[in-house]
């Protein structure tokens, strides 16, 4: 009897070999983690085709859209607001020798064009806002940077004009770099997380 026990005690503590490990035949414990691991890496998400998978793309797409098309929709209503308000402070389409330009509040230079490009932009924002939002915000971000970053280079004691048709100012061009580069920060906001599913409680 007392060497069944010495037999039984020896096999209880047998030591697990590397080849055990690997094939996850090792201890309670270990298996346990391993397995809590492999659950906790598992991502259910189901079939593309199905209506629970079409139901989750739309979801994570109006998620990450939020801050985007609520950015698109503001901006988008500043400048349609703003284009038909220039057109009250200076109306004129001169260009070349006939430039012509007036502050709106003594801060922002417009003019005919420049009231036109804010109320196309502005249209083309509110359009988009349903539709494309995060791409129209990461165009828009693009193109108001690069006006802000031009309207720098051209802008001389504090006024200036890009091609001499759209004026532009020292205020004008910090305002147009804020939504630009905003536009931007919106236009990425929620990508990171796109299509991961919550983490495991």
């Amino acid at each position: 009897m007392a060497i069944g026990r010495r037999s039984l005690k020896t096999r209880a503590y047998r030591p697990i070999s590397a080849a055990q490990t690997r094939l996850g035949q090792g201890s309670p414990g270990r298996r346990l983690r391993r397995a809590d691991r492999h659950l906790n890496n598992l991502r259910f998400r189901p079939p593309v085709g199905s209506t629970e998978g079409r139901k989750l793309i739309k979801d994570e797409r109006a998620d990450q859209a939020t801050a985007a098309r609520l950015f698109v929709l503001l901006v988008g209503a500043a400048l349609v607001i703003g284009g038909i308000a220039g057109f009250f402070y200076e109306a004129d389409f001169g260009t070349g020798a006939n430039f012509v330009s007036d502050d709106i509040l003594g801060l922002f230079p417009t003019n005919g064009w420049d009231n036109l490009f804010h109320l196309l932009a502005g249209a083309a924002c509110l359009a988009a806002a349903t539709r494309a939002p995060r791409g129209m915000a990461l165009a828009i971000g693009a193109l108001f940077t690069v006006l802000g970053l031009w309207g720098l280079l051209v802008t001389d004691q504090g006024s200036g004009s890009l091609l001499d048709t759209i004026p532009v100012g020292t205020e004008d061009n910090l305002l147009h770099l804020a939504v630009g580069l905003t536009a931007i920060a919106a236009g990425f906001a929620g990508s990171g997380g796109a299509g991961r599913p919550p983490a495991p409680a």
